[in-house]
């Protein structure tokens, strides 16, 4: 009989279920975590670096720069998030909305998570000094735009209905 390490974690798909699919058929059909969309790939530009080798010039100016890109999504990624949890409603995209999020940084992008995800990867291309990041960027925004935001919108159109038209109809998108 062979004991179990407790402090192992394991990841099955059922834990990994909980986050990934929605607890009701009310919430938006979004299997991926997005900020798994976007770390992934950050990963495997780190990997691919590492095996042919494409670096981006400077250090100085882009370390800089990528400092303060990630630090701007990931605050408005933040705002994003407090919006949400000041409303009540949930931030995983599979569950369902309680509210409708029109103000805070709402008031300028129907997205600021996405937006906050998507400059939180340009800091981190920059950090990693390799242009294998950057240049997987729009498949990763063409991913989360049909896989991942059209889903939502459909629901939320769903759900909120002339309300939800309104405020799309005044606030982009992204930005």
């Amino acid at each position: 009989m062979t004991k179990r390490n407790p402090r192992v974690i394991r990841i099955t798909r059922a834990s990994v279920s909980l986050v990934t699919e929605p607890r009701s058929q009310s919430g938006a059909d979004v299997h991926v975590p997005p900020p798994l969309v976007y770390a992934a790939p950050l990963a495997v530009a780190w990997a691919v670096d590492r095996l042919v080798p494409w670096r981006m010039p400077g250090s100085g100016w882009r370390k800089g720069a990528g400092w303060a890109l990630l630090a701007v999504g990931q605050a408005m990624g933040a705002a994003g998030v407090a919006t949400f949890r000041g409303q009540g409603t949930s931030v995983i995209p599979g569950r369902p909305a309680s509210a409708l999020a029109t103000t805070g940084p709402y008031i300028y992008t129907r997205n600021p998570m996405y937006v906050g995800l998507t400059v939180s990867y340009l800091g981190g291309s920059l950090l990693l000094g390799t242009w294998w990041a950057p240049i997987a960027l729009p498949a990763i925004v063409a991913f989360v735009d049909r896989n991942v935001i059209r889903r939502e919108e459909a629901y939320l159109r769903t759900r909120f209905g002339a309300e939800y038209d309104e405020f799309s109809r005044h606030t982009r998108r992204w930005l």
